[in-house]
């Protein structure tokens, strides 16, 4: 509840406190304009549905987003050398920041990344005590969240209690997957509402299963007595047999004389009906599209298929970092200098040392130690390390790096 007064008291104080001045509308006008329309939301109740009770969805978001949130964010000058690792973005999203007081940069990027694939979206809200840039930032619960059209801006109006909070659009960061449908410039796609089919398959093939062994179906019994057995004490191995643990078993009672029966198994064998074959290929399905590939976790996998696995599941880390900071971009207008700065994730891509150094070697005569410390190393830069030599970076400069 005091996350949720503190909302409230932000909201009411004003939607404009941590924007420039002059943007956006201020809040007290939304409500008079003359044009506005609601935006139909989708529903992020079933996605998360779908993530908790589907196995093969929840694991393959979760190993991705923990492979995501790994890697430090980064604020780089435009030109890309030289960082600001006191950038006051790090302070709240760097690799030991608070983004509230509720939650540590790793915890928030981590949902982050999970609700990027179940929801296909992200609304992040800032907040500033004093005014001016933010001391703190928030995610909103999408379920409590719509978008109202206002004259051509993209509003927010959050639910707290039945109370409707407009939030001005200079105060959140909404992060969107690419959607295709005609809501897709306000909504994105979510990546489990793709593999609907998929999850609808899984969920019938172990339900199937869960029933078919729960009646017992596949524990087809048969007893064979001999002709000297009376039938009294047929009933009575018959009646032990249903009061047992088991009681939900088939039972066939076959007279005839000793060693003259022939076995029979009653009801259907267990491989008929197996569905492990099946689930494995809704598993491939459901791994292969939200990037976290099966040769990684398959006991069948090779080392070589374990590489190639391992490779494509950082290729998609890569992705999901570039789509977040591409978005982040616009918050280092909070903050001076913007234009000449952005936000970037170290690269999780496996690193080819080989090509590296040849890279290495063919821009060294055109850069600086300092540049290429700050570029190629992550090193802060050295005494006498801005000059480049006529024969390039050489001499006591090649000591420096």
């Amino acid at each position: 509840m005091r996350l949720l007064d503190r909302l409230r008291k932000a909201l009411r104080a004003g939607g404009e406190r941590t924007v420039q001045p002059g943007a956006g509308r201020r809040v007290a006008d939304i409500y008079g304009a003359p044009e506005w329309m609601w935006v139909a939301n989708p529903d992020f109740t079933d996605y998360l549905a779908i993530y908790a009770y589907r196995e093969w969805f929840s694991t393959a978001i979760d190993r991705v987003a923990e492979m995501c949130v790994s890697v430090p964010m980064v604020v780089r000058e435009s030109e890309g050398f030289g960082r600001r690792p006191d950038h006051p973005l790090l302070a709240l999203l760097g690799t030991y920041g608070q983004a509230n007081r509720h939650q540590d940069s790793f915890e928030f990027l981590e949902a982050h990344f999970r609700r990027m694939d179940i929801f296909g979206n992200d609304v992040w809200y800032w907040v500033s005590h004093e005014g001016g840039s933010p001391d703190e930032v928030y995610q909103l619960d999408l379920r409590s969240l719509s978008i109202r059209v206002i004259d051509g801006a993209q509003w927010y109006i959050y639910n707290v209690g039945g109370t409707e909070f407009p939030i001005s659009p200079d105060q959140v960061t909404h992060f969107k997957r690419a959607n295709v449908i005609a809501s897709g410039a306000f909504w994105g796609l979510s990546a489990v509402d793709k593999l609907r089919n998929v999850a609808n398959t899984d969920r019938y093939m172990t339900q199937f299963q869960q029933e078919f062994f729960r009646t017992g179906a596949p524990n087809g019994i048969v007893i064979v007595d001999a002709e000297d057995v009376s039938s009294e004490q047929a009933k009575k191995m018959e009646a032990e047999f249903h009061d047992s643990a088991d009681a939900g078993r088939r039972l066939v009672v076959l007279r005839a004389n000793a060693g003259s029966a022939v076995w029979n198994e009653a009801g259907i064998k267990q491989r008929d009906m197996d569905f492990e074959k099946g689930r494995l290929l809704t598993r491939q399905a459901a791994f292969d599209a939200l990037g976290f590939h099966v040769g990684a976790v398959s006991e069948a996998s090779t080392e070589a298929h374990a590489r190639v696995a391992e490779a494509l599941v950082r290729e998609s880390a890569w992705t999901r970092h570039r789509r977040t900071a591409s978005a982040l971009n616009s918050v280092l207008e909070f903050w001076p200098a913007a234009r000449r700065l952005r936000v970037d994730f170290e690269d999780v891509r496996a690193t080819d040392w080989e090509r590296e150094a040849k890279k290495l070697e063919a821009v060294r005569p055109f850069m600086t130690v300092n540049e290429v410390r700050s570029e190629y190393l992550g090193l802060g830069p050295v005494a006498g390390g801005d000059v480049i030599s006529e024969k390039g970076v050489a001499g006591d400069q090649v000591q420096a790096l």
